[in-house]
C-alpha cells in the first residue's frame, strides 16, 4: 500500500483510515497493516489547488502523494466532498469532532491499553501539520468516474483513459473532420439520406452576405442576417424588441418583416386564410387571403396524373 498521486487512477483502491469501525481481514498478523476504506466516510487530506473545496464536489488524485483536489475534468474520482474547504483552517469542523470523540474514548476507564494506543495513533495523524494550501476534511468514499464528454477513449486493455481534446481534433481532421474552438463541425462536403433542420444559413456567393432560410406555413422564407439573429414573434419563448425597427413586407401579405437593427429580425406572425371550392367540372380551386388572390387548379389527365394549373 503507498500513497497514491495523478496518473495511478487504476491502481487506486480506496483512503486509509485511521480508525476503521470494522476491519475486514486479520489485522494483528500483517507486518504493517493498513486498512483501507474502500466505501463510507472517512477524514481525508486535500487541497486548493484546483479551488476551494464545496460539499458535494467530486474530489480526484493531484500530483502530491495521497492528496486529494477538487476534480475539474473528466476522469476517475475518489469520492465526494462532505464538507468544504478553502485553506483557512486545517481541519473541518467535522473532523474536530472527531478528534474530541477519540480523545473522549482514550480516557475512558474500561478500555484497554491496545485499544488507547489505537485511539492515540489516530488522533496524532489527524494533528499532524499540513502545509499553507492543504487540510482534513470528510468525505464519501465512492471510487467511480465524472464525465460524460469526448474527452475519454477506450485502451486496448479495456481500460478507460483520458483524450487530450487537441489529439480528439486531430484525431477527427485525420478523418476530414474539422471542429473549431467553438465546437462547430467544418466538413468540405455532407452527403445524407435525410437531413432534419429548422432553419439553413446560405451565402451569397455574388457579395458574401448570410441568408436565414426557413418554411413558414409552407412557403419558403429567406431574410439577410444569420439565423441566431432572426426571431418569428407569437413563436414560444420568443418577443419582439420594441426597439429601432425598420418594416418591410414581402409579396406574400400573409407575413411581415421587422428588420430590428439594434440587434435581431422580428418576424410577425399572421396566419393567411386559404379558401378551396370545387368547381362544376370536378376541378378544384384555392385562393390564399393576400391581397392579389391566385388560383390554382388541379385536374387528373387521361393518364391519371394531376397537373397543377395556375
Amino acid at each position: 500500500v503507498k500513497q497514491a498521486v495523478a496518473g495511478d487512477e487504476k491502481l487506486a483502491i480506496g483512503v486509509v483510515s485511521t480508525l476503521p469501525n470494522l476491519a475486514i481481514g486479520e489485522l494483528k498478523n500483517a507486518l504493517y497493516p493498513k486498512p483501507v476504506a474502500l466505501v463510507g466516510r472517512v477524514p481525508v487530506r486535500v487541497s486548493t489547488a484546483n479551488g476551494p473545496v464545496v460539499p458535494g464536489d467530486s474530489l480526484a488524485l493531484s500530483d502530491i502523494p495521497g492528496v486529494l483536489v477538487k476534480a475539474t475534468k473528466a476522469g476517475v474520482v475518489m469520492g465526494r466532498a462532505m464538507e468544504g474547504f478553502d485553506g483557512s483552517i486545517k481541519r473541518s469542523p467535522k473532523t474536530e469532532e472527531l478528534i474530541e470523540y477519540m480523545e473522549g474514548g482514550k480516557t475512558d476507564d474500561r478500555q484497554i491499553e491496545e485499544t488507547r494506543q489505537k485511539l492515540q495513533k489516530a488522533i496524532d495523524a489527524l494533528n499532524r501539520d499540513f502545509s499553507n494550501d492543504q487540510g482534513l476534511i470528510l468525505i464519501y468514499v465512492s471510487i467511480g468516474w465524472q464525465g460524460n464528454d469526448l474527452s475519454v477513449t477506450q485502451t486496448a486493455d479495456g481500460q478507460i483513459a483520458n483524450l487530450d481534446p487537441e489529439q480528439l481534433r486531430t484525431g477527427l481532421a485525420n478523418l476530414g473532420l474539422v471542429v473549431n474552438t467553438n465546437g462547430n463541425l467544418e466538413v468540405d462536403t455532407l452527403v445524407a439520406r435525410k437531413v432534419k433542420a429548422q432553419r439553413v444559413e446560405l451565402t451569397d456567393q455574388r457579395n458574401g452576405d448570410v441568408y436565414c432560410t426557413w418554411i413558414d406555413y409552407g412557403v419558403l422564407k429567406t431574410v439577410l442576417g444569420e439565423c441566431d439573429t432572426i426571431e418569428i414573434a407569437g413563436s414560444a419563448g420568443n418577443v419582439s424588441s420594441a426597439a429601432d425597427t425598420a418594416t418591410t413586407t414581402s409579396s406574400d401579405s400573409s407575413v411581415t418583416f421587422t428588420a430590428d437593427t439594434s440587434s435581431t429580425t422580428t418576424i410577425s406572425d399572421t396566419t393567411s386564410i386559404d379558401t378551396t371550392s370545387p368547381s362544376t367540372d370536378g376541378t378544384t380551386s384555392t385562393t390564399d387571403g393576400s391581397t392579389s388572390p391566385t388560383t390554382s387548379t388541379t385536374s387528373p389527365s387521361e393518364d391519371g396524373t394531376v397537373a397543377l394549373t395556375p
